[in-house]
């Protein structure tokens, strides 16, 4: 397994289990993530968007579904689908760039729907 293929590993693992601390130790203080409304850089903003999006992961039954991944070197790509209690992913793309065992680019979009007009997404 390449190093690449275990910080991948791990980040999904760590997802999956609803596991903060671990999302972020995947990453360094000058980690980039970029979304379709910014890019957000350092810890303290990713440690918003994973707390954020582990409180919507955890709400209920959800779904997440890897339906391909591909990696070459220190790039990695995942596309996905998922369904948590308020929302549908119909297709999710991440993108990381992983460098020195952390991963320091990732790009992340999705094609989300809410499950109900009760539901406020950003």
């Amino acid at each position: 397994m390449t190093n690449t293929e275990k910080i991948l590993s791990h980040h999904i693992d760590c997802f999956r289990r609803g596991d903060l601390a671990g999302l972020l130790s995947d990453y360094s203080k000058d980690s980039i993530l970029e979304v379709p409304q910014a890019q957000l850089c350092g810890l303290e903003k990713l440690h918003k968007v994973f707390s954020r999006m582990l409180e919507e992961f955890s709400k209920g039954k959800m779904k997440f579904e890897i339906q391909r991944t591909s990696i070459s070197g220190e790039y990695a790509y995942i596309f996905w689908t998922a369904q948590t209690k308020d929302n549908n992913y119909h297709a999710g793309s991440d993108t990381f760039i992983i460098q020195n065992n952390k991963i320091v680019y990732q790009t992340f979009t999705a094609h989300i729907t809410p499950r109900n007009k009760n539901t406020f997404t950003v």
